[in-house]
């Protein structure tokens, strides 16, 4: 079986729900973005005994040397290259693209 995640805009609602229980009819688990009934609410930034300092950052500025995995080093790299083509590819990183 596989799993979806659903996010939707507060005014699409009811599209949503009948995109869940379609992708539901065919076996699909389906987590919603805003679901209180799945125990998945929207939250707020903050740390934890897993982020110790949490911060925004403008793409142009993000600290690549101080990002301590690499997932997330990729996923970094990845929605630059979609949202923010022109911006150059990071460099001080430990990791590259192409490395395990």
């Amino acid at each position: 079986m596989s799993s979806v995640f659903l996010s939707y805009s507060s005014a699409d609602l009811e599209t949503a729900t009948a995109v869940q229980a379609l992708l539901e009819k065919r076996t699909y688990t389906v987590f919603r973005d805003k679901d209180p009934e799945a125990g998945i609410v929207g939250g707020e930034v903050r740390t934890s005994s897993e982020a110790l300092d949490v911060r925004a950052f403008a793409p142009e500025s993000i600290p690549w040397p101080e990002i301590a995995f690499k997932t997330t080093w990729w996923a970094l790299v990845d929605w630059l290259a979609k949202r923010r083509p022109d911006l150059p590819a990071p460099s001080g990183a430990r990791w590259s693209s192409d490395s395990g």
